[in-house]
């Protein structure tokens, strides 16, 4: 028995709100960009990132930062910024160093040194 003509377009209404819903939901997502220090030594703030802005989470997309992954790098925190993680020594030795008044937020945390032969150092001078 065919369904009565309000009922189908009551229901074809319903899978459309759904469905744009779902496609707004999709849209908004962030894009994660990996961030790679350069070499040497620098600011956070520099252009030192190859195809990365200086790290920092925003509306529209979200970091990981790597320090000493094929060249070594030291990286002065000069700006409080937040990012998804930092890796400390892949392959290299790599350094970060939290500056005294600028904060560095982790969504999921610090790996420091432990992956493919790498060393890492975390220095905080009254920074957090």
């Amino acid at each position: 028995m065919p369904l009565p003509q309000t009922r189908f377009h009551f229901i074809s209404f319903l899978l459309l709100v759904v469905a744009v819903a779902l496609f707004s939901t999709a849209v908004q997502g962030q894009i994660q960009g990996l961030c790679l220090w350069g070499g040497g030594t620098g600011n956070w703030s520099s252009t030192n990132w190859g195809i990365c802005p200086p790290p920092d989470n925003n509306a529209n997309f979200t970091y990981q930062v790597n320090i000493g992954n094929l060249n070594s790098g030291i990286v002065f925190l000069d700006q409080t910024a937040t990012v998804d993680a930092v890796t400390l020594g892949v392959g290299a030795a790599g350094t970060l160093n939290v500056n005294s008044g600028h904060n560095l937020t982790m969504v999921q945390g610090i790996d420091v040194g432990h992956l493919a032969g790498g060393t890492g150092t975390l220095n905080i001078s009254n920074g957090t």
